[in-house]
């Protein structure tokens, strides 16, 4: 989505907005994703209903407490993200956005991707670093037997 709002010249939020009438925008997205899926490359997906579109795959749910996540997108200095003046807007702005994907989900394919059950693991992030969060996938990849990417 990022890449999509950054083509398109408004900020993430604004493009969230726009996806709540446009649908072509999840659509897109989704293509892009499911695309994925064909490649024999190992990779990586960050999105939302990744675990939707690549089923065969190890799904990770990283989570991590409202205000946390506030700080660190402050702290990233997003320029495509000028809504991001202070704490309380940037809570403000990704609970939004969190909302507003949650209901065009449930509305264009009756998914909840905030449904835990989803996923083989949820690792909360809040008070780990990018090494540690690395770390507990890996462990949990290897403590599960499967093997992502191997089709």
């Amino acid at each position: 989505m990022r890449q999509m709002a950054e083509e398109r010249g408004i900020t993430l939020l604004e493009l969230s907005r726009v996806a709540e009438t446009d649908e072509t925008i999840d659509r897109d997205i989704d293509a892009r994703s499911a695309t994925l899926a064909t490649t024999a490359e190992p990779f990586v997906l960050d999105a939302r209903l990744g675990w939707h579109f690549v089923p065969d795959s190890y799904k990770v749910f990283l989570d991590v407490l409202p205000e946390i996540a506030a700080r660190r997108v402050l702290t990233a200095g997003r320029s495509t993200e000028p809504e991001n003046v202070d704490l309380m807007a940037t809570m403000a702005g990704i609970e939004e956005r969190t909302q507003s994907e949650r209901r065009r989900y449930l509305d264009f394919y009756d998914l909840d991707y905030l449904d835990f059950g989803q996923f083989d693991v949820v690792i909360d992030t809040s008070h780990l670093n990018p090494e540690q969060v690395v770390e507990r996938i890996i462990e949990s990849i290897a403590e599960s037997g499967k093997r992502p990417g191997v089709r």
